[in-house]
C-alpha cells in the first residue's frame, strides 16, 4: 500500500506523560507504523514545547505543554492546524478518554478521525464502584436517580459519535459499547493493540523454577487485589516455599484503608516473609522480575486489554488471568494461560497451585503465548490494521 500521512493525538506518551495504557499503545503503533514506512506524528503533552522532534525514522512528536489535562485538545489544535496544512494527514487517531480530539474534530470536520476506544470515563466509574452497590448510600441513589448515568450527558459518548469510525482492542469494549450506547455493532471494528515485544523478553528461559508469583500493576480494587489477598493464603498453606511479589503503585483500599497494601499487609500478616512490595519501576527493569518470575497473575475484575498480560506471554510466562475482559481474547484461543473467575479467590488459588504442581504444563503454555507474541501481535496485527486504514479511504 501506498504510505499514509498519520496523526495521533494522546496526552499519553513517553517519557512524561507514560501514565498508563494509552501511553504505551500510542507509542507501539506510532513506532510500528513509521517502521512500516508511513508518515507519522504523534501530538502529545511534556513539561514544555518541544516540536518536530524526529524520535525514529519517519516519526516526529510534538510535545505541548499541558497545566490541565482537560485542556489538552484544545492545546494541540493551532499546531495540529498548522502541520495539517503542510503534510495534509490521511487519517488521525484519537482515544475516546478525556475526548482528546475534539477541537481538532471540531475545525477539521470533513478529516477521517478514529476514535480508538481504552476505558471510557463512565465505565471506569462504574467498576471503581464495585464494592460500593450493596451500601444503603449507593441504593438510594439508585431508587432516586441521584447522579445515575445518562449518556446524553456523557461528553466522551457527544465526542464519539461525530465519527463514523470507533476501533476496540478486544470484544469486550465492543460488548460494553453495544449495550451501554445501544451502538450499531457494525460500527466498531475490533483490533487488538498492536505490541513489539524486546528482545530480552523473548529470550527469558521458559523452564525457569523459582517458585515466585509476581502482580505487576496498580494496586487497586478494579484489578483484583481484594480476591487475591484471600487467595494467597490457600495457595501458601499448599506451598509454603512460593514467593508472591507485587509491583505497582497503591492506589486506595477498601473501607477505611487509605492504601490497598495497608489492607494487604494487614490481611497477610501471618505471611509477610513471602510477600515483596516493590514500588513502580521503568519498563525494561520490569523485564528482570519476569526472568525471576514463574506465574504472573492478573486477577482483574475487568480488563479492556492488559499490556501487561502480553508482556507476561512473550517472557513466556504462566499466566493466571481474569476472563472477563480482553485477556480471554489473549489467552483462550491457544491455552496459553489458566481464565478464571476473578471474583473467585478459591477458583484463583486453585489455578496458581495447578501451575506449581504442573511445571511442564506451565513451561509449554509460556511456549505457545511467545510464538503468539511473535506471529499476531508483533507481526500479523500492524498489517490488519493497515488494512483497516485503507478500508476507512476507500
Amino acid at each position: 500500500m501506498q504510505p499514509l500521512h498519520l496523526a495521533y493525538l494522546s496526552y499519553e506518551f513517553p517519557p512524561h506523560t507514560a501514565v498508563g495504557g494509552i501511553a504505551t499503545y500510542t507509542e507501539q503503533i506510532s513506532k510500528l507504523m513509521a517502521a512500516r514506512g508511513h508518515a507519522v506524528e504523534v501530538f502529545t503533552a511534556g513539561p514544555t514545547n518541544s516540536l518536530n522532534e524526529l524520535i525514529a525514522e519517519n516519526l516526529i512528536v510534538h510535545r505541548l505543554q499541558v497545566n490541565d489535562r482537560n485542556e489538552f485538545h484544545q492545546v494541540i489544535a493551532a499546531h495540529f492546524a498548522e502541520r495539517h496544512r503542510e503534510k495534509n494527514f490521511d487519517l488521525v487517531e484519537s482515544p475516546e478518554y478525556q475526548r482528546e480530539g475534539f477541537t481538532i474534530q471540531q475545525q477539521f470536520p470533513q478529516l477521517h478521525m478514529i476514535i480508538r476506544f481504552h476505558t471510557p470515563s463512565f465505565w471506569v466509574k462504574k467498576l471503581n464502584k464495585t464494592y460500593q452497590q450493596h451500601t444503603l448510600k449507593e441504593q438510594l441513589k439508585k431508587l432516586f436517580g441521584i447522579k445515575q448515568y445518562q449518556k446524553e450527558n456523557d461528553a466522551e459518548y457527544l465526542f464519539a459519535k461525530e465519527s463514523k469510525y470507533w476501533s476496540v482492542p478486544s470484544q469486550v469494549m465492543k460488548d460494553v459499547l453495544v449495550e451501554q450506547w445501544n451502538v450499531d455493532p457494525e460500527k466498531i471494528t475490533v483490533l487488538a493493540n498492536p505490541f513489539q515485544p524486546t528482545t530480552t523478553l523473548l529470550n527469558i528461559p521458559a523452564d525457569t523454577q523459582t517458585n515466585t508469583i509476581t502482580y505487576i500493576g496498580r494496586l487497586e480494587i478494579r484489578k483484583g487485589l481484594i480476591e487475591l489477598t484471600k487467595a494467597i493464603p490457600l495457595v501458601l498453606q499448599k506451598h509454603p516455599a512460593a514467593k508472591f511479589r507485587f509491583i505497582g503503585k497503591s492506589d486506595r483500599g477498601p473501607g477505611n484503608h487509605k492504601l490497598m497494601i495497608d489492607y494487604m499487609q494487614q490481611e497477610l500478616k501471618a505471611y509477610a516473609s513471602q510477600l515483596e512490595f516493590i514500588p513502580p519501576v521503568p519498563k525494561h527493569e520490569l523485564e528482570n522480575y519476569f526472568a525471576q518470575t514463574d506465574i504472573c497473575v492478573f486477577p482483574s475484575l475487568w480488563e479492556v486489554f492488559g499490556y501487561v498480560c502480553v508482556e507476561a506471554m512473550a517472557a513466556a510466562r504462566g499466566i493466571v488471568a481474569g476472563n472477563v475482559g480482553g485477556m480471554n481474547d489473549m489467552l483462550h484461543d491457544i491455552n496459553g494461560g489458566i481464565l478464571v473467575n476473578p471474583t473467585q479467590p478459591e477458583e484463583i488459588a486453585h489455578a496458581i497451585l495447578h501451575l506449581l504442581d504442573h511445571p511442564q504444563q506451565r513451561m509449554e503454555m509460556g511456549r505457545r503465548s511467545r510464538q503468539k507474541t511473535i506471529d499476531y501481535y508483533s507481526n500479523q496485527l500492524i498489517v490488519e490494521t493497515e488494512q483497516y486504514y485503507q478500508k476507512i479511504l476507500g
